[in-house]
């Protein structure tokens, strides 16, 4: 049975990095690197992890990799991440799997970057797309982004913790104003306002799906579609949730 490598390194930490760097270096070919795509809020970090042969580059750089994925607790440093997705690596090729699937998150996850050898050699992988309708989305977006988010700020701001998560949430709007546009900005800004005062005074949530509804209609599908566009012919499979589960199971 495997286990993960042990390996016995002399000179401390330094010469353990410089081994991880030297091991992510040579990464190309040892596996066969399967990208996970599709819309915002399908759901792909869900299914990543019912996947033993996967690997959740979102988990390890702990960032949720978008405008609006920043956690409470900061992200690792350049060099912790490098380390951490080096040795999670390393992990998954002593077990054996020849594919590995990766959410198809581009060069950058949060601050923090894929190094470039190891992120060109993974941007080559075959993409599955998973298809999930805007109805499923926006309850899988709102249960990521409002119910489980609250719940991290209450746990480190306590009774603050709402407002706060409201605070950074509006600023992550502000973000992106140029590329909403002005007058969808507003729309989006308000709604989100009158489901935080809905949720304050009633304590009713469902008014923030009025607001996850088009941010996802009319930001991120657009941005996403295109960029697919791009990459159409590198496509080996599409389908729902239990489709695409099912494809990735044939994968070892």
């Amino acid at each position: 049975e495997r286990g993960y490598p042990i390996v016995r390194i002399e000179g401390g930490y330094k010469a353990f990095r410089n081994y991880l760097l030297k091991e992510m270096e040579q990464m190309e070919g040892r596996f066969t690197p399967v990208l996970l795509g599709g819309r915002t809020g399908s759901g792909k970090t869900l299914l990543i992890h019912k996947l033993q042969n996967s690997l959740d580059l979102e988990g390890i750089a702990r960032h949720r990799g978008s405008a609006f994925g920043r956690h409470i607790t900061p992200q690792p440093t350049q060099v912790d991440f490098e380390d951490r997705l080096a040795f999670a690596l390393l992990q998954k090729i002593d077990q054996g799997y020849q594919n590995l699937i990766l959410e198809d998150e581009g060069k950058n996850v949060g601050r923090v970057y894929i190094p470039a050898k190891l992120s060109d050699y993974i941007a080559q992988g075959g993409l599955v797309i998973l298809e999930t309708p805007l109805h499923e989305r926006v309850e899988i977006t709102f249960d990521e982004y409002v119910t489980k988010a609250q719940k991290e700020y209450e746990s480190y701001y306590h009774e603050a913790g709402q407002q706060r998560w409201a605070e950074d949430m509006l600023n992550s709007i502000d973000r992106i104003q140029r590329r909403l546009g002005g007058k969808r900005h507003k729309e989006i800004r308000k709604l989100f306002e009158n489901a935080f005062q809905a949720q304050q005074r009633h304590n009713d949530f469902q008014l923030h799906k009025l607001w996850i509804e088009p941010l996802l209609r009319d930001y991120y599908d657009p941005m996403y579609d295109y960029q697919l566009l791009k990459r159409e012919n590198r496509i080996l499979f599409r389908g729902d949730k239990e489709a695409v589960l099912a494809y990735l199971q044939t994968m070892g």
